[in-house]
């Protein structure tokens, strides 16, 4: 069994997927969407699992050295957004693969289970002007009740104003998960991730980076104050725009974007 595998490096952007053998020993372990340990130019180095081919054992090809999480972390989707960003953005898919993993905690056991969820018609984009707070909160509000059993993610385009948008719409502390670069537990934003993989709802209210999360339910994308130019990350690579991230991940979901 082979596995094509994408180590998460900097890499030239045309070299960016790479084949290992699996030892006849994880066979019945290895899926789609894992992090694995890999030998990579005589380092060890992170690597996901992007595509799993039942042939024969290649001689050519070192193997893996293990899995690092039993459980695939990074959906389908997710895959086929980091290629997506990388042939768009011009960026090697081993850049763009590491700003979506999260770092795994040690003795972090969790079982996920994916909740079924429905088929949904495909993606409105709804472009929504509002003339004062009163009448966004007012509208923000009305979705989330709608979609309590489902995903709902808010994007904001500075940390200041998840704490904010959370005040002026009078959510559970408890119910959101905030997300922005200044997280400092490591387990618990894990947990989060699992959970959002899970499908269990969730309302993400949280800066650019929060398109990276493993939405597995998602009913609705708001891209708040749309026009502000910090839905773009431009100071680290990958560089990318989240407005234009989003209607990709809407289109993939089959979810609303406002």
């Amino acid at each position: 069994m082979i596995v094509e595998v994408v180590p998460t490096i900097r890499l030239p952007r045309n070299i960016g997927i790479f084949s290992y053998n699996v030892p006849k020993t994880m066979e019945q372990d290895i899926q789609i969407g894992q992090i694995i340990d890999i030998n990579f130019r005589n380092r060890n180095v992170n690597g996901l699992v992007i595509n799993v081919k039942k042939i024969q054992k290649n001689k050519k090809f070192k193997d893996i050295s293990k899995i690092s999480f039993l459980s695939p972390v990074i959906t389908k989707d997710q895959i086929d957004l980091i290629q997506k960003i990388s042939e768009y953005y011009a960026v090697s898919p081993g850049v763009v693969a590491r700003s979506f993993m999260p770092s795994i905690p040690k003795k972090v056991k969790i079982n996920i289970r994916r909740r079924k969820t429905e088929k949904r018609s495909r993606q409105i984009k709804e472009l929504f002007l509002w003339t004062n707070l009163n009448e966004r909160d007012k509208k923000y509000s009305e979705i989330i009740k709608k979609n309590k059993d489902k995903q709902i993610l808010i994007l904001v385009p500075v940390i200041e104003q998840i704490d904010k948008m959370v005040k002026d719409l009078n959510l559970d502390e408890k119910d959101v998960f905030k997300v922005h670069s200044r997280l400092t537990s490591k387990v618990k934003y894990f947990k989060e991730w699992l959970e959002i993989l899970s499908g269990k709802p969730k309302i993400v209210i949280g800066t650019k980076m929060s398109i990276v999360l493993p939405f597995t339910n998602l009913s609705t994308i708001i891209l708040d104050s749309e026009h502000d130019w910090n839905h773009k990350q431009s100071d680290i690579n990958p560089r990318y725009d989240s407005r234009k991230v989003s209607e990709w991940i809407a289109e993939k979901q089959k979810s609303r974007l406002i």
